[in-house]
């Protein structure tokens, strides 16, 4: 201010000052909260929280990580954020899935990957047991695909090797449509050294098939990674959770569990997808193309 109350330039007081003048009409804003740079969002965090709750009350599975609520936001609620600051708000919260640290290897043997390109390249296989009431321990089978996480059960008093080839069986039905000698050639079966996998008659019914068996290196379960990450989720999702009365219970929860998991488990590495989105999407295309 000049002696006489006139105000001096603000030009002439800034270069004085030796401050730019956006600060200068920066500073003279009131009545404004400072805050970040940048654009601002449509949703508060209190918004962001109240939706991710409502998402993981309605989501089917449990244990679910910031991913996955992040994709749910966008494709259930139409709120669309970021995956980091998803992350933020969850952590903030108490809201993460616990998980487990992964295991470094040293000899190298499965520096590659077991994800295929495309669907009845690469499946998996792999045994669970659990208990019940009446019936006592049981087995529930599974046969897997890598590319999509298209899964196929059958649950069992016994756990022989007739019952564990019946989920394979089930997935060559509905994938080529029927059961006979070498219907399946170009397909590789992952299985460990389980007595049922390792069975001649299993084996024999593989090549017959026209399916190249492909066992897992010993003590090395990362090479049937896919099944046995199923194995964990059934476990997590449905065993765990609940006790059965016999066999035809267990079998009748697994059986649900597996067709809910088909329509609603959404897979990041194909943008999000659930097993049945992506296995109708290459039918399309293989129809359009023919």
């Amino acid at each position: 201010m000049r002696e006489d109350g006139s105000r001096r330039p603000v030009k002439l007081v800034c270069a004085t000052l030796g401050v730019a003048k956006s600060s200068f009409y920066r500073s003279k804003e009131s009545g404004e909260k400072k805050g970040k740079r940048g654009s601002k969002t449509e949703f508060s965090d209190e918004e962001v929280l109240g939706a991710i709750k409502e998402v993981l009350g309605e989501t089917p599975f449990w244990g679910e990580g910031h991913r996955k609520v992040w994709a749910r936001l966008r494709k259930w609620k139409n709120i669309f954020v970021s995956q980091k600051r998803v992350l933020r708000i969850m952590r903030k919260n108490g809201l993460l899935a616990p998980f487990r640290k992964r295991h470094v290897h040293s000899d190298g043997k499965h520096d590659g990957t077991i994800i295929p390109k495309s669907v009845n390249e690469l499946w998996g296989a792999d045994a669970a047991r659990l208990w019940t009431e009446e019936d006592g321990c049981c087995w529930a089978f599974v046969c897997i695909d890598h590319y999509n996480l298209e899964p196929f059960v059958r649950v069992s008093k016994s756990g022989t090797k007739f019952e564990a080839l019946d989920p394979v069986l089930k997935a060559v039905k509905e994938r080529f449509g029927r059961v006979e000698k070498g219907v399946c050639r170009g397909l590789t079966l992952r299985h460990d050294h389980g007595s049922q996998y390792i069975s001649k008659y299993f084996q024999s019914e593989l090549r017959w098939l026209g399916i190249r068996s492909s066992p897992a290196y010993v003590g090395e379960p990362e090479g049937n990674g896919v099944a046995e990450w199923f194995i964990r989720t059934l476990k997590e999702q449905v065993i765990w959770p609940n006790r059965f009365k016999n066999v035809a219970q267990a079998a009748d929860a697994i059986e649900a569990f597996v067709q809910e998991f088909k329509r609603s488990w959404i897979i990041a590495r194909l943008r999000y997808r659930t097993p049945l989105e992506v296995l109708q999407e290459l039918s399309s295309d293989r129809e359009v193309a023919d």
